[in-house]
């Protein structure tokens, strides 16, 4: 019966051990090169962002045909670059506070969810979106 009771006691000891979250280590070598490639792509994400903003929440129907594939290869590209940004911080938990890190997945979220229904169409016939853009280590892009 004792050894039982250690088998098991054991067994719950390994398997929480391995259950328990990574702790941040945000003062690692790592994450210090890892925040510099996130600001790196958040100062991209601004980039694309302003290049297509002048849009934002403007009718689609109400530029000419080349403006409105103008504004919508923008919106594409900003859309696919913050994706691929975002999945790339999701890889690096370890480098961000819990809230950080919900903010990062939030963001992936949002543009992954957007991706899904961002048809020339539906914006041609609704308004281009606009996004808030915030900065995983805080503020405004």
């Amino acid at each position: 019966m004792k050894k039982l009771i250690l088998c098991i006691l054991l067994s719950f000891g390994l398997f929480g051990s391995s259950a328990v979250a990574a702790s941040p280590e945000p003062t690692s070598a790592k994450c210090i090169k890892f925040k510099k490639d996130v600001i790196s792509d958040e100062s991209r994400i601004k980039q694309l962002y302003k290049r297509y903003e002048p849009a934002a929440n403007k009718k689609g129907s109400s530029y000419s045909k080349t403006k409105f594939k103008s504004y919508y290869s923008k919106l594409v590209e900003y859309n696919e670059f913050a994706i691929k940004a975002y999945k790339n911080m999701k890889k690096n938990p370890k480098c961000f506070t819990d809230d950080q890190f919900d903010a990062v997945e939030d963001y992936y979220d949002e543009q992954v969810s957007f991706s899904k229904s961002r048809s020339e169409d539906k914006i041609l016939k609704g308004v281009f979106p606009s996004f808030d853009n915030m900065s995983v280590y805080g503020g405004s892009l």
